[in-house]
């Protein structure tokens, strides 16, 4: 795959990744908010609850207290008449109370959710309503017409001044107490909430930073690795092409030089028919050879574009290996050395290759051996290895030159 495939193929994983994610984390915090505001219209729907009960509470208890303070005011005299201002006053607080009762019973009706089994034991127990009932009735007992009795008035103002408000005040006084336990349990729960509400969005935002953030920045990160290889690859590439054209026009000119070496001895007239055939043979190979150069300078494009192929073709391997000695033995002569060509055992007459890709690193391993050394020989050694199902040939080049550096 090119490194433009492979960049854009990171490019469309990144997309795709930075979608998903951010749908799943989106999707993710959209449940949580919705948990969390319907676990906090709970909380708000009880504590509104318990503020309502207690405002009917404290106007019932306060309401108590009054009639308990009207009566100590009521003075009568021994036919059981009081002051009218107090009478009034009297039924208008029994019928405030009464008010009061009635709206604590409708919300024990209305708020079954609220499940305060503490407060319903208390407020909607017999004892309870016997003992509002009881106190209702002594403090109407004040302001009805039907009493006569000074004894009965004397009786009614010490019940609701003493015990009457004494019983009735602690029921509610408790009531109270538990509601106001249950608000500050209602704050510190509040309080937990806030804390774990914290610890939510900061546990969501590591997910949304583990799920997309660090995704698009690893693959951020593999996006430019890549396309630093990608430039690497292409500068090595651009390097080798340089060298290759550097090398090959080297190439070029030997089989040039033998070909105008020959056409000019081709015009003595004095040359026999022999040395004629030979001079011709000799620049009809180079005249291939450098056919086969130029078309090295073409694979060149085609490994660029990915159309380079390798073509297997049967062969006559020792005639190919004498054009491949007539050719590179010129570049040899040149720089007076001598290059020797061995067999190793038996050798095949034929085989199965690309000739011309073998030709070509032929002339690169034995063109270089023959560049980089000044004086002695160049020898190739050919082998041939046969195993169960196929054969192995190999080619052993060795020279006297300076060598590869182990550095290199």
């Amino acid at each position: 795959m090119s490194p433009h495939k492979k960049a854009q193929a990171l490019l469309r994983s990144a997309k795709i990744k930075f979608i998903t994610f951010s749908l799943c984390g989106a999707a993710f915090v959209i449940g949580s908010c919705y948990i969390f505001y319907g676990y906090h219209q709970h909380l708000v729907e009880r504590q509104t609850s318990y503020l309502k009960l207690y405002e009917v509470i404290g106007n019932q208890l306060l309401l108590v207290n009054q009639i308990a303070l009207t009566s100590e005011k009521y003075f009568a005299d021994e036919e059981g008449q009081a002051n009218p201002a107090i009478k009034a006053q009297m039924q208008k607080r029994v019928e405030e109370s009464n008010t009061e009762n009635e709206a604590l019973r409708k919300w024990l009706v209305e708020n079954k959710f609220v499940n305060n089994p503490d407060v319903e034991s208390i407020v909607d127990s017999d004892q309870f309503n016997l003992r509002f009932d009881r106190f209702m009735e002594a403090a109407k007992s004040l302001y009805s017409p039907d009493n006569k009795s000074w004894t009965a008035t004397q009786d009614a103002v010490h019940y609701l001044s003493t015990s009457g408000r004494k019983n009735l005040s602690a029921i509610l006084d408790l009531v109270k107490t538990n509601l106001e336990s249950r608000q500050t349990a209602f704050f510190t729960t509040l309080r937990r909430t806030s804390i774990y509400l914290a610890c939510v969005f900061i546990f969501l935002f590591l997910i949304i930073w583990a799920l997309v953030f660090r995704p698009l920045y690893v693959t951020a990160q593999d996006l430019h690795q890549e396309l630093a290889n990608s430039l690497l690859t292409a500068e090595s590439a651009s390097r080798s092409k340089t060298d290759f054209l550097a090398n090959i026009s080297h190439e070029i000119r030997t089989p040039m030089t033998a070909i105008l070496g020959y056409a000019e001895f081709l015009q003595d007239p004095e040359i026999d028919r022999d040395e004629v055939q030979e001079a011709v043979q000799i620049i009809s190979q180079n005249s291939h050879h450098l056919m086969s150069l130029i078309n090295e300078i073409l694979d060149v494009s085609k490994i660029e574009s990915g159309k380079f192929t390798i073509s297997n073709e049967h062969f006559d391997l020792p005639r190919f290996l004498n054009e491949f000695f007539s050719l590179i033995n010129v570049h040899a002569t040149e720089k007076g050395i001598e290059l020797k060509f061995k067999n190793k055992g038996h050798i095949p007459k034929s085989v199965v290759t690309d000739p011309k890709r073998l030709k070509q690193i032929l002339f690169n391993v034995v063109g270089n051996a023959i560049k980089f050394t000044d004086f002695g020989f160049v020898t190739m050694t050919v082998s041939y290895f046969q195993n169960a199902s196929s054969g192995i040939l190999s080619f052993l080049v060795e020279d006297t030159g300076c060598g590869i550096p182990e550095r290199k």
